[in-house]
């Protein structure tokens, strides 16, 4: 955790602030999105991004956190991560998204899916989740990591199980190990 964790930061830490760039990451629903308390919050930081929705005045439904459309698009981040299957096939089919600078740029990305959804609470793989959203957001930096190689050894130094490249490319596609809700 600690060297993925310091591998990042020293990549990472050459883009100034002003240049770093917006993400918004929808969790489970296209609106739904994180808060500043969250672990997502932490790991997007950790990851160089800013999160667009981190300091915003969201909406609290139950335990989660809702964003208005018209939000993202005010907000109008560059990349936009979901964690979800249905939540990215929505965000990058419906029209009302189609104004948004990531959407028209094609940096809307599936989040890696293993055991669990990379990066959510109590995830296991949430130094891969930073790891593989610095990569992405940032893919001129990092350049010698293989994520393909990165989860191999992920999965085999904390679970001794071997992955095939199958397994390894559907987690990486988002399909993952384990069945989406």
């Amino acid at each position: 955790y600690n060297k993925i964790l310091q591998m990042v930061d020293e990549a990472v830490s050459a883009i100034p602030p002003e240049e770093r760039t917006r993400v918004y990451h929808s969790e489970n629903q296209p609106t739904r999105t994180i808060h500043r308390d969250s672990i997502a919050a932490d790991w997007s930081k950790a990851a160089g991004i800013i999160n667009v929705s981190i300091n915003a005045e969201l909406e609290l439904i139950g335990n989660d956190y809702y964003c208005s459309l018209e939000q993202v698009l005010m907000w109008d981040p560059e990349v936009i991560i979901a964690n979800e299957n249905s939540a990215l096939a929505y965000i990058k089919g419906n029209p009302q998204w189609s104004g948004i600078k990531a959407v028209q740029n094609n940096r809307v990305y599936q989040l890696p899916l293993g055991i669990s959804r990379w990066g959510h609470p109590g995830s296991v793989e949430i130094p891969l989740a930073v790891l593989w959203t610095a990569k992405t957001v940032y893919p001129e930096i990092l350049t010698t990591v293989n994520m393909a190689e990165e989860v191999d050894n992920f999965y085999r130094t904390f679970f001794n199980f071997e992955l095939s490249d199958e397994q390894i490319e559907k987690i990486l596609k988002g399909e993952g190990l384990r069945e989406p809700k």
